[in-house]
């Protein structure tokens, strides 16, 4: 009602512009148009996050990971318009080499890790390969074909081709 006042008495204009339309604010019609496109964009806004929950869920429950990355090791592709996630063979390998690395009986912490990798692979070592992410690597299960997440408030199991066996890992955490 003030802004209509103004606009009567004062020849003041407030207008706001919106998806291409402008709407005259002492206008009731304009005010309660607006009102009800604001409604309609937070309905739209709240159908396309629940519809794309509900793909997301649709796709951990069937085992396939929502996430863009897959982690090092690993690449996704498509076989037979089927998304899968396989074994990423150049980079998989200093995964097992950091594994076995660590495993020996003259290595006792991951920096003696990185150590030994820098030294004997010094010119071909994977630039990602470093020591903080040696750290990650020793201690994320997705190595051994299992990547857990968690969304919603739900636990979801993603299996996918091991690159180091479950009895290796174990004893890595051990």
């Amino acid at each position: 009602d003030l802004i209509t006042d103004l606009h009567v008495e004062e020849k003041f204009d407030v207008l706001v512009h919106c998806n291409g339309r402008e709407y005259r604010c002492w206008d009731t019609n304009d005010r309660q148009a607006m009102g009800f496109n604001a409604i309609m964009n937070e309905a739209a806004k709240d159908f396309i996050v629940q519809s794309t929950t509900e793909a997301k869920i649709s796709l951990l429950k069937r085992g396939i990971d929502i996430n863009g990355q897959v982690g090092y090791g690993y690449q996704r592709v498509e076989i037979d318009k089927v998304k899968t996630i396989i074994i990423k063979e150049d980079e998989a390998k200093w995964v097992r080499e950091i594994y076995r690395i660590f495993l020996l009986p003259s290595t006792d912490n991951y920096g003696s890790v990185w150590d030994r990798l820098s030294k004997r692979y010094e010119e071909e070592l994977d630039q990602k390969v470093t020591k903080a992410w040696i750290v990650k690597v020793l201690n994320h299960k997705r190595y051994t074909g299992v990547r857990e997440t968690h969304f919603r408030g739900n636990d979801y199991s993603i299996t996918m081709e091991p690159i180091i066996d479950i009895e290796t890992f174990n004893k890595v955490q051990d």
